[in-house]
This record gives structure tokens, C-alpha cells and sequence, in this order.
């Protein structure tokens, strides 16, 4: 894709995934359960999971420090996860999935025995729904656990798949191959990973359409389905960082939480 169409920096990518968001957790709190209106709010919150794990993906590779964002994610998924049990909240915590995300991602990137074998424990703990049990009190649940991992790894591939076509490409055209990076990486990289997604989804509903009752499936599956219209956003997505004030920053972390917080309380009260 021509780099003069891509026009959506992450920060704007991460805002409409967290409206996307928030519509499908309003549809799920506060609209009458399997309404006509519920689903087609929740079908269209579901563009939001493979945006941000796509975000989740572009952040291993540019952050400056894997072990601080991944301790942004993990401290604040571990702080939802004890609101969740003071408050009685059951659904899974995805900064859980993203943390665990970013240590098997960051390895797998190494390309090297001892990453690849450091991550077998931590991709076991996510491919099982993670979850760990304290005196009888369930921590770091995982929201997607094998289907949120495997969908990860699809876009994960489509990054390194990009890298590996682009540098071949300038091999080939015998072009500076910085040059030729920074000019066709990541369109190359939004088209890798729209089909990724679209791949994914494709996969799980033949999966769905073959036995609905298979453990790895979500609940929604149905209309987890929807997903792939993500693709519509990331496809235009530039690899800017965008507007990045710390409030900005670190609101958007704490909205997660705090907006289920809230819509979780909201639906007790009516």
C-alpha cells in the first residue's frame, strides 16, 4: 500500500479501538441479554481485540524497555484482577493476555534455542486459560487464552513475514535497504496483517462450524466473527506514535479497568 494513504497514527488507532470497546461492553453491561440491539453492538466491539493486539505486537518491537511495559501491563492487569475479586466482577483480564503476549512475543523475536525454550512455560500458562488459584482465589485470568495467543501469532507472523519480503525486495532491486524499509514496510506489513486476521477468523469459524463445543472457542464466537472488518482500520495505520502526553499515555492503560468498573456498577444499580 502506498505510504501516502496511511493516515491513522497509533494514537488514533488506540482511540477507536477503545470506543469500539466501550460500545461492546455498554451492549454487554447495560442492554438486555441476546437482544437484537445487544448483538449488533457487540459485533461491532469486536473490531476492537485484533486492533489492539496488533498494538500489543507493534509495541514489542518499538518500546524502549520490554521489561517496563510489560510490567505496566502486568501490574495493572494483577491490580484489575484484585478489584475483580473484591467486587465479584468474573470476566477474564486481557492485560493479563497482553503481558503474557509481550514475554512470548519478545523471545520468540530473538530468534535463538534458549528464547524459544524460555517461552514453552509462559505459552502452556496462556494455551491453558491461565489462570492460578490462591487460597482458593482465582488470579490472572486470561480473556482469550488459546484463541487470543493464536491470533497473536498469526499478526506476529505477518510482521516477520513483512520484514523478511521487504529485505528481500531490496536485495532483489539492489536498494539501500533502510530505504526501502521505511517506505514499504508497513503498508506491506498492514496488508500481512489484515490477512492474518482475516485467516484467523476464517480458521476458528470453520473450527466453530465443524464442533462449537471445543474449549478454545470464546463464548461469542459467533460474533467474535466480525473481527476481521478490523482490518478497514489497520490497513491505514502509519507507524507514528501520534499524540503521546503522559495522561494520554498512561489514561489509556487505566481506562480498561476503570470503564468495566464503572459499567460494572452500573449495571448492579439498575
Amino acid at each position: 500500500m502506498n505510504k501516502k494513504y496511511l493516515f491513522l497514527s497509533e494514537s488514533t488507532l488506540k482511540i477507536i479501538a477503545i470506543i469500539l470497546m466501550t460500545i461492546d461492553h455498554i451492549a454487554l453491561f447495560l442492554l438486555p441479554s441476546n437482544s437484537d440491539l445487544q448483538i449488533a453492538l457487540r459485533a461491532i466491539g469486536r473490531l476492537s481485540m485484533p486492533i489492539f493486539i496488533f498494538m500489543n505486537i507493534e509495541g514489542i518491537y518499538h518500546t524502549r524497555n520490554i521489561w517496563k511495559y510489560f510490567l505496566r501491563l502486568f501490574v495493572l492487569g494483577t491490580i484489575m484482577d484484585i478489584v475483580g475479586i473484591i467486587s465479584k466482577y468474573g470476566p477474564g483480564n486481557i492485560l493479563i493476555d497482553f503481558s503474557m503476549y509481550t514475554i512470548i512475543f519478545y523471545f520468540l523475536k530473538q530468534k535463538n534455542i534458549k528464547s524459544l525454550i524460555s517461552i514453552f512455560p509462559i505459552a502452556f500458562l496462556v494455551l491453558s486459560d491461565l489462570q492460578i488459584s490462591v487460597f482458593g482465589i482465582q488470579f490472572f485470568n486470561s480473556d482469550y487464552g488459546t484463541y487470543g495467543l493464536i491470533f497473536a501469532l498469526f499478526i506476529f507472523l505477518a510482521k516477520e513475514i513483512s520484514f523478511y519480503v521487504c529485505k528481500n525486495q531490496a536485495n532483489i532491486m539492489q536498494i539501500d535497504q533502510d530505504y526501502f524499509l521505511e517506505e514499504k514496510l508497513q503498508g506491506t506489513y498492514n496488508v500481512a496483517a489484515s490477512i492474518a486476521i482475516f485467516i484467523a477468523t476464517a480458521l476458528f469459524y470453520v473450527i466453530y462450524r465443524i464442533d462449537y463445543t471445543l474449549p478454545i472457542l470464546p463464548g461469542t464466537i459467533a460474533i467474535q466473527s466480525w473481527c476481521f472488518f478490523s482490518a478497514v482500520f489497520i490497513l491505514f495505520y502509519n507507524g507514528k506514535r501520534g499524540y503521546n502526553k503522559p495522561w494520554f499515555k498512561y489514561g489509556s492503560y487505566l481506562y480498561y479497568p476503570l470503564h468495566l468498573l464503572i459499567l460494572y456498577s452500573i449495571h448492579l444499580a439498575i
